[in-house]
């Protein structure tokens, strides 16, 4: 899929790191500031073969409520993909209830930056969460062009 939307070349020798995530978000969360903790933390952490990650995300199997993948980097020597498991203990107690002896799902995503569109017709830089000097030269324009834009709106009453 991530080869499909994206001009990197993506190896096929690939490291995994595993992330728990929690249910809610905050009201006024600084997506950007998360995100760069994101990385950060995801930098630092251990990045597992495919056999050592099942390993691990069959030892809490019972306790998954969702599991979510995606490239947190890409290179022509490695590919990491982030892992983030959604725990049932994470979830409202009423809803746990219902789900509790569910299997837990599964979403494979690729992350679209917000310059793309919505046709997403355009291959872009995979990286781009990374903060990649493409990524910020193409969000700059994006960002011209959007401030261009919202002026020419009229006003709304």
């Amino acid at each position: 899929m991530a080869k499909e939307h994206s001009w990197n070349k993506i190896s096929s020798d690939v490291k995994y790191v595993i992330k728990k995530v929690k249910a809610e978000t905050t009201e006024g969360e600084n997506f950007s500031e998360t995100n760069r903790i994101r990385k950060r933390l995801l930098s630092l952490k251990e990045r597992l073969n495919l056999e050592y990650a099942i390993r691990q995300l069959n030892s809490e199997f019972e306790n998954i409520y969702l599991i979510e993948l995606y490239i947190f980097k890409a290179s022509k020597k490695e590919t990491i993909v982030e892992i983030e498991i959604l725990e049932k203990s994470e979830l409202d107690a009423e809803y746990r209830k219902t789900v509790l002896n569910d299997s837990p799902m599964l979403h494979c995503k690729v992350a679209i930056p917000p310059y793309i569109g919505l046709e997403k017709k355009d291959k872009f830089d995979i990286n781009w969460q990374l903060e990649t000097i493409e990524y910020k030269w193409k969000i700059f324009w994006w960002r011209r062009k959007m401030k261009k834009e919202i002026k020419r709106e009229p006003s709304r009453g």
